[in-house]
């Protein structure tokens, strides 16, 4: 009886996470260690813009075309038991994301590892913002080095016609004078 409510007991509990999963804004994906995708939340769903019936079953990077940094990665799950970091995948428009994400090594009762737990969140229009202010710091950069020019050619050109104008106001001094 007490390992039927013990059972009992977990299974609510582990409703209850599912139904946590299910409500977060973020991706929440879990895929074997061979990289197939074993449960994919609604959050994916709206993300990627695939389903959950198309999802399972598939190579998650092979699926989202995954650009990631491979070696790092295994080496921290394979280190650590997990990693945190940037990616960039695809929906299923072919619309490029990039991606703040985490990832937590599964394991099995022994402590093998036999997959992958993620969650992500999108960071694509920070990416683009921060694009966008790089780029007018550069032109800000370049505007100012214009304005910098153009007070060292005013200065160089000031410089150049105070002694060609002072030659020829003597020059003009000369001739009266020799003509007097």
């Amino acid at each position: 009886t007490a390992l039927s409510v013990r059972s009992q007991r977990d299974r609510t509990n582990l409703r209850e996470v599912t139904r946590m999963l299910e409500l977060t804004h973020d991706t929440v994906i879990v895929w074997d260690e061979r990289g197939a995708i074993q449960y994919w939340n609604d959050g994916a769903e709206r993300l990627y813009g695939w389903r959950r019936d198309e999802a399972v079953g598939r190579d998650c990077d092979e699926l989202l075309r995954t650009e990631a940094p491979v070696a790092e990665i295994d080496a921290a799950l394979g280190q650590n038991l997990q990693w945190s970091g940037e990616l960039t995948r695809a929906r299923r428009d072919g619309t490029r994301l990039v991606l703040a994400s985490r990832r937590l090594a599964r394991l099995d009762i022994d402590g093998a590892p036999v997959g992958v737990i993620e969650t992500s969140h999108d960071v694509t229009e920070r990416h683009q913002m921060r694009a966008r202010l790089e780029q007018a710091a550069a032109d800000l950069a370049h505007a100012a080095r214009v304005s910098i020019l153009g007070q060292l050619t005013a200065s160089i050109a000031h410089e150049v016609n105070q002694p060609l104008a002072a030659i020829a106001n003597y020059g003009q001094s000369g001739l009266r004078w020799l003509r007097r």
